[in-house]
C-alpha cells in the first residue's frame, strides 16, 4: 500500500512538473510578442483602413451630402455606388517585389455619372516605414544585396539599398474613387485622420501626400486653350506641307538624291519639306570607310544611351514585378552601366565633331566657331521647342 502511494505521488509530481515547464515555455513567445506594438504588416493595415474609406470634409457640405448618398446607395447595391467602391484600390499585392502602383480602375471611376454626382479619381501617395520601436534594424546601414535572405524580417525588403538600380519600396500609390464634389484637400484630410493612430496601434509610420493633378473628375474637363488650338493647326499645316512636298519630289524626280537642272528658289523651299529628301540627308555620303565605321559606332552608342534611359524610366512606371527587372540588371550589369555607354558615345561623337570642324577652322580661323555653334543650335532648337510645346499643350488633352 505504501509502495503504491509512493508511485502515485511520483507520477503526480512528474505531471505537475511537465505542466509547469510547458506553460513557462509557451508563455515566453507570447510575453515577447505582447511586450511591444502588435506585429502587423502594411498590407493588412492598408486593407483595414481603406476597405471602408469615406471622405469627410470640415468645410465642404456638398461633399458630405454626396458621401451620405453614396453610403445609402451602397447598402441598396445601386450600380453607380458599387462601381465607385470597386474602382478603388484597397490592397497592396506584390509590394515585396516592388509593385508600388495600385491603380484601381480609372475609366470606371471617371465614367460614373448620376444626377449631379460624378466620380473623382484620386491617386494618394503613402510613404511607409516602421517606427524605431517596431524594427530598429530598418534605420541601420543600407541593405547591400538586391534581395534579403528568405528567413530575414520582411522590413529588410523595404530598407534603403546600396545598389543604384534597386527601387525604393516604401512608396505606395493607392487609387481612391470618391464623389466628384470632394476635393483633393478633402481626401487628403480624411486620409490623415484615417492613418493618424497607425503608429501607436501597429508601429508603422504612414505619411500622406497628394497633388491636384492626380485627383481628377469628368466635372473638371476644360475646353482646349487657344494656344493648344493654334499649335494643333500649325502641326496639321506642316504635316500637309510635308506630304505634298514629298509627293511633288517623287513625281518630278527619278531618284531621291537627283538634283534638277533648274533649281529655282520656290522649288528649294518646297523640297525643304520633303520627307524623302530629308531622310536622304540623315546619313551623308562619304568615301572614307573609317568614317562609316565611326558613324556606326556613334549610332550604336546613341541607341545604347536611349535603351538605358528607357529601361531606367521603366522602373519608375507602373511595373508589376520590379524585382524581375532588377535581377536582369544585376545579371547583365555591364550593359546597363551609365558611364560605360554615355562615355563611349561622348568619345566617338567628340572625335567626329572634331573631324567635321577641323577643316573649316583651319581655313577660316577661330572666328568661324561661333557661327558653327549657332548653326548647330538652329538645327536642334526648333525641333526641341516643338516637342516641348506638344508635351505642354497637347498631351494633357490625350487622357
Amino acid at each position: 500500500m505504501l509502495r503504491q502511494w509512493q508511485r502515485t505521488w511520483v507520477l503526480q509530481f512528474f505531471i505537475l512538473s511537465a505542466t509547469l515547464n510547458g506553460k513557462s515555455l509557451a508563455d515566453k513567445p507570447e510575453t515577447f510578442i505582447r511586450s511591444g506594438p502588435k506585429l502587423t504588416w502594411i498590407s493588412d493595415v492598408v486593407s483595414e483602413k481603406l476597405s471602408n474609406f469615406r471622405t469627410q470634409s470640415q468645410s465642404n457640405e456638398l461633399c458630405n451630402q454626396q458621401i451620405d448618398s453614396y453610403e445609402k446607395s451602397l447598402r441598396n447595391l445601386t450600380l453607380w455606388a458599387l462601381q465607385m467602391k470597386e474602382a478603388s484600390a484597397v490592397s497592396t499585392p506584390g509590394m515585396l517585389v516592388g509593385q508600388r502602383f495600385h491603380l484601381g480602375h480609372f475609366d470606371e471611376c471617371v465614367a460614373i455619372r448620376h444626377s449631379k454626382l460624378a466620380g473623382r479619381y484620386c491617386l494618394a501617395h503613402l510613404k511607409v516605414s516602421p517606427s524605431p520601436a517596431m524594427y530598429p534594424g530598418f534605420y541601420t546601414e543600407p541593405l547591400k544585396t538586391v534581395e534579403p535572405p528568405p528567413d530575414s524580417n520582411a522590413w529588410e525588403t523595404l530598407k534603403p539599398n546600396s545598389n543604384w538600380f534597386r527601387m525604393d519600396r516604401t512608396d505606395l500609390f493607392m487609387a481612391l474613387c470618391v464623389p466628384g464634389a470632394c476635393s483633393r484637400h478633402d481626401v487628403e484630410e480624411t486620409l490623415n485622420v484615417t492613418f493618424a493612430n497607425v503608429t501607436q496601434e501597429h508601429g508603422i509610420n504612414v505619411k500622406i501626400q497628394m497633388h491636384d493633378d492626380l485627383c481628377t473628375s469628368s466635372l473638371d474637363d476644360e475646353p482646349m486653350s487657344y494656344a493648344s488650338k493654334t499649335l494643333l493647326c500649325i502641326l496639321v499645316i506642316l504635316s500637309v506641307l510635308c506630304l505634298l512636298a514629298t509627293l511633288y519630289q517623287l513625281s518630278t524626280s527619278n531618284a531621291i538624291q537627283e538634283t534638277p537642272k533648274k533649281d529655282t528658289l520656290p522649288r528649294r523651299i518646297i523640297m525643304s519639306f520633303s520627307i524623302a529628301r530629308n531622310l536622304g540627308k540623315v546619313v551623308p555620303e562619304t568615301n572614307d570607310d573609317h568614317m562609316v565605321i565611326l558613324d556606326l559606332l556613334k549610332a550604336s552608342a546613341a541607341f545604347g544611351v536611349m535603351f538605358g534611359h528607357r529601361f531606367a524610366c521603366m522602373l519608375f512606371y507602373m511595373v508589376f514585378n520590379v524585382s524581375f527587372f532588377e535581377s536582369q540588371v544585376k545579371k547583365d550589369l555591364p550593359l546597363f552601366m551609365p558611364t560605360l555607354v554615355v562615355e563611349s558615345f561622348f568619345i566617338v561623337a567628340g572625335f567626329l565633331t572634331f573631324q567635321s570642324c577641323y577643316e573649316p577652322v583651319r581655313k577660316q580661323g577661330l572666328k568661324v566657331i561661333p557661327l558653327m555653334i549657332f548653326n548647330r543650335w538652329l538645327r536642334l532648337m526648333p525641333s526641341f521647342m516643338m516637342l516641348v510645346a506638344i508635351t505642354a499643350l497637347l498631351l494633357p488633352y490625350l487622357s
